[in-house]
């Protein structure tokens, strides 16, 4: 079942302080505001949004949760608004505690950020690296850049590379195991454009120093 009305249209937000940004025009910016407002009043005071689900809003996916806290983050972050960013911040806080030990997150959570799943969904593991990344560059503290780590390690070890099937080798699947319910038995395009972003953001925040596994396609 699909929804109308979901917080994770923050990203589009996002899309519309970039129009905004190339245009002058105010109307795009007004509008990214508002929504990002609206947003914000579906968060709890854990940093749990409502509403923020494709199919099941009481255990959102980790993909949506993402979405809805980047377009938080980067609306904030281009209006200088310090109450979006710290709202994005207490819901990517929340994930980095429930960050699990091989860097890993669930593919789905509730209210309270309870685990509701055993497997992971590897586009929302990467997009909240690539939250936890930015934070770092609009916050500092290193807890974030460590999780972004974590997490690129954990996904770029899912990545196929021995696979004679060229739609299979240097896939991303939707989910680990593969047979998880996001992307079930699929390797998924945005997937692996998310992982790519991740790894080029860690890079530039100085990612290769720390040893990180490079992605080699050849041999």
């Amino acid at each position: 079942m699909s929804y109308a009305i979901n917080t994770y249209n923050t990203r589009t937000a996002w899309s519309l302080c970039r129009t905004y940004e190339v245009t002058g025009r105010p109307e795009y910016r007004e509008a990214a505001l508002r929504n990002v407002r609206w947003a914000l009043t579906q968060q709890t005071s854990t940093g749990w949004l409502e509403l923020n689900c494709l199919s099941d809003r009481a255990r959102p996916l980790t993909h949506t949760i993402a979405y809805a806290i980047r377009g938080i983050l980067e609306v904030g972050a281009s209006s200088e608004d310090e109450s979006f960013v710290q709202a994005a911040r207490r819901a990517a806080d929340a994930l980095l505690v429930v960050q699990r030990s091989d860097g890993s997150l669930a593919g789905r959570y509730s209210e309270h950020w309870s685990p509701e799943v055993s497997w992971s969904c590897l586009t929302g593991n990467v997009q909240t690296g690539i939250i936890w990344g930015r934070l770092y560059q609009v916050c500092g503290g290193e807890r974030y850049l460590d999780a972004a780590r974590k997490t690129n390690r954990y996904v770029t070890s899912r990545v196929n590379l021995s696979s004679s099937e060229p739609g299979i080798r240097g896939g991303v699947s939707g989910s680990w195991p593969i047979w998880g319910e996001y992307g079930k038995f699929q390797y998924l395009s945005w997937a692996a454009k998310f992982l790519v972003d991740s790894l080029m953001l860690e890079n530039a925040l100085g990612g290769k120093s720390q040893g990180h596994p490079v992605l080699t396609l050849n041999g």
